[in-house]
């Protein structure tokens, strides 16, 4: 049989969309269709995700300077921006995220469950970040981003304590989008991180030589707080973004894993939580 006669319609027509009169008859002779190919999930052992396939780094969707969103501060896909309190969750697991994946399968964090926040991007992020106008939030126009409102921490105050209680020790991912908006926001991260020995968090921030800034650097003191400081931040426990692996040899750090298909998922590296090396990440 040919590929051609392979990828043909029951009526012997190239493939072709809707419902011929052919296949029609077919599925009302209840012999039915050929099943439709199911997409690629995680394999058993490894942390459980939806989807397995990446987005390939290398094309960013950059705004121009004078784009609405870029100097209105806000996402490019307002209809997205959703409030805390309409929402059943605002911690989302991991599995729904194909870089992450919804368990860590290594080192000492090895079987915690791991969690997500998504925020609004630009909204809640510094004008100095070096991805505010080619954010990978410009690509994400199916994710729901939660609006910073009077009931925000009061809603996830809630939902990490019951969480902790349910599974034990969780991770939590500060933000798939957005960032740290204020001193009183990180004051409440770190509140429950003192509160909660279950609960540990990673991230990442723009939020460099500011008031904002110092409070992270103060929670990241404690143990099970791992937030990388990105942009032209000196030092070693940071983030950069490159545009070529040579970029990142240069500067010392670790280029991520899951980019270059050295791993499945954050779950299954750890790297972020797990040393001070620079890691540096493939504009995407």
């Amino acid at each position: 049989m040919t590929a051609l006669e392979l990828s043909a319609c029951v009526c012997g027509r190239p493939r072709h969309r809707g419902m011929c009169s052919e296949r029609w008859a077919l599925r009302r002779s209840g012999e039915g269709l050929p099943p439709r190919p199911k997409p690629e999930h995680s394999a058993p052992g490894t942390p459980k995700r939806r989807f397995t396939e990446h987005t390939p780094p290398g094309a960013p969707y950059t705004l121009a300077a004078d784009h609405s969103a870029v100097r209105e501060a806000r996402t490019l896909f307002a209809a997205r921006r959703v409030r805390a309190a309409l929402q059943d969750r605002l911690l989302k697991s991991a599995e729904h995220n194909r870089k992450i994946g919804g368990s860590v399968t290594k080192g000492h964090l090895r079987g915690i469950k791991v969690f997500t926040l998504t925020l609004e991007e630009r909204a809640t992020c510094p004008k100095t970040c070096v991805n505010f106008r080619d954010c990978y939030g410009n690509n994400m126009n199916w994710s729901s981003r939660i609006q910073v409102d009077g009931d925000l921490m009061i809603l996830l105050s809630a939902e990490v304590r019951k969480l902790v209680a349910v599974h034990g020790r969780i991770l939590v991912r500060l933000h798939v989008l957005g960032d740290f908006f204020s001193t009183a926001y990180v004051a409440f991260w770190h509140a429950l991180l003192h509160a909660l020995p279950g609960l540990h968090i990673y991230g990442y921030t723009a939020r460099n030589g500011c008031a904002i800034g110092r409070e992270i650097e103060r929670m990241n003191e404690h143990p099970r707080c791992w937030i990388r400081f990105s942009g032209g931040r000196a030092g070693q426990f940071r983030a950069l973004t490159v545009d070529a692996i040579g970029q990142a040899t240069e500067a010392g750090a670790i280029v991520c894993p899951v980019q270059t298909n050295r791993t499945d998922c954050c779950g299954t590296c750890g790297l972020c939580w797990s040393t001070p090396k620079p890691i540096a990440f493939l504009r995407h």
